[in-house]
């Protein structure tokens, strides 16, 4: 029973869904089975122990139907009207909440009944209402032409004069949705693509950058916006996409909801990210003013967290530009931003990376004893720590044993992307010819500053080209 579906809705509640399900059963509108009333007022009494060891389902029968014999078949049913009441009640709910659906669905009933004045009110309500919402995403334009669309609908049928006027406003709406989400949904292709062993069909990929490039949306900040993010995704060389996107950022947070604003600002990341592994440090300034500004704007966190991942990146790129104070501060200080369950590791291993910037090897090594590893990049990432690690160290035995058994890992996992998998086993290949060298192999050593400078992606690669320069002189 613990399993059935109306346990698993409740169980779900609040406090607040609770007393308004208890009103809105006892609604004949609703419901007109008094048995559901009694058998939930049974399962509110029980409600702490729902989660508990199972229900005995007899007596649950016994406080439902009383004292008439079991019937399992009976039994079952109500649980199941009783889902369904739980679903109609979270519908309805969730209907008054959002006052766009709820007029959607008045025009469609003024206009089956062909109440015109009604109708035209709920309109010019829903227009001024979307008009008033500062937010201009692709939810936005979706909703306008919902409106518009039942708008044209309805002047088809009364043939109205504006009709022309009315068919050109829902054309233009649902141009701007699609756009706008379709862009929106390519970057996602894209970057999944670039950092995930995934691949997408981007059907109408070309022809609407083609549109996009003939056509002005400066009026429309979602488009732009997502246009920009694209072309820093197809056309990373030119850096004045970048630029750009930040200055639109700045521009228009006020367009975008929080969370959309946050994964934009993500987006523009990214970008930072794969220009670092292509010998472009000059980003890592761009990275670490993003990861400020998340963190000013609290747009930093996910369900009043802030991700493993992103509590990484924020670290690296500030131990790399050595801001090491702001980032011992920023560990400290957002530790108990980190969900629990992350916390501690995410804790121990960020504080790993400090000491080893901070030249405390010894430290780096006891601390990274302690880090379970959550997820591939995390597992990625700390071989990287621990051969650089072994090799300030010259811990030779260890050091080559790990470059071995991590190109074996990353040879046999496929869900690590090739452009991982790239810049990891490029760094294995250049940091095994530096500890080479660096134990007096002089081949090793010959041309390796000048190869790694030419690579375009290689992981670590300022660390690699500044342990490359110091042989170089010596």
């Amino acid at each position: 029973m613990q399993k059935s579906k109306p346990i698993r809705i409740l169980q779900s509640f609040d406090a607040q869904e609770w007393r308004e399900f208890d009103k809105f059963i006892r609604s004949p509108f609703f419901n007109k089975n008094e048995s559901l009333i009694t058998l939930f007022s049974y399962l509110k009494k029980e409600q702490q122990n729902l989660e508990g060891p199972a229900i005995d389902r007899e007596k649950v029968w016994q406080k439902t139907f009383g004292k008439s014999a079991f019937d399992e078949a009976k039994l079952r049913y109500a649980f199941s009207d009783l889902a369904k009441l739980l679903e109609r009640f979270i519908a309805v709910r969730e209907l008054d909440k959002n006052k766009l659906r709820h007029n959607q669905l008045l025009l469609e009933y003024y206009s089956s009944k062909d109440i015109e004045k009604y109708f035209n009110q709920i309109f010019d309500d829903s227009q001024k209402f979307l008009q008033k919402n500062e937010t201009r995403d692709s939810e936005f334009y979706f909703r306008n032409y919902l409106i518009e669309e039942q708008h044209y609908s309805y002047s088809s049928v009364k043939r109205d004069k504006s009709l022309d006027q009315v068919l050109q406003d829902t054309a233009d709406h649902l141009d701007l949705y699609y756009l706008s989400k379709k862009l929106q949904l390519l970057c996602e292709m894209l970057t999944r693509q670039n950092f995930l062993n995934s691949e997408y069909t981007m059907r109408l990929r070309e022809e609407i950058m083609v549109h996009l490039r003939d056509s002005d949306y400066s009026e429309h900040p979602a488009i732009e916006i997502y246009h920009l993010v694209l072309l820093t995704l197809v056309e990373e060389q030119n850096e004045k996409h970048f630029k750009k996107l930040i200055q639109r950022l700045n521009e228009y947070p006020k367009f975008f909801g929080s969370e959309e604003l946050r994964d934009l600002y993500f987006l523009a990341q990214n970008y930072c990210t794969k220009k670092i592994n292509q010998g472009h440090p000059k980003y890592l300034r761009d990275y670490f003013n993003l990861s400020k500004m998340l963190l000013e704007k609290d747009l930093v966190y996910e369900n009043g967290f802030i991700l493993p991942s992103s509590f990484k990146n924020i670290v690296t790129v500030g131990l790399r530009l050595e801001e090491y104070d702001w980032v011992e501060n920023f560990i400290y200080t957002y530790k108990n931003k980190l969900a629990p369950k992350y916390r501690e590791n995410a804790f121990t291993y960020n504080l790993a990376w400090l000491h080893f910037f901070k030249e405390e090897y010894r430290k780096t090594l006891r601390l990274l004893s302690h880090v379970e590893y959550m997820d591939v990049y995390y597992i990625l990432d700390s071989k990287i720590l621990l051969l650089k690690t072994y090799f300030e160290l010259e811990d030779v035995d260890a050091f080559f044993s790990l470059c071995d058994s991590f190109y074996v890992y990353l040879r046999r996992n496929e869900l690590i992307s090739a452009y991982q998998k790239t810049i990891c086993l490029n760094f294995v290949k250049y940091v095994k010819r530096l500890m080479r060298a660096r134990l007096g192999d002089s081949r090793a050593s010959q041309g390796l500053l000048a190869e790694i400078r030419d690579a375009s992606q290689v992981a670590s690669i300022s660390w690699l080209l500044k342990k490359a320069e110091l042989f170089a002189k010596e």
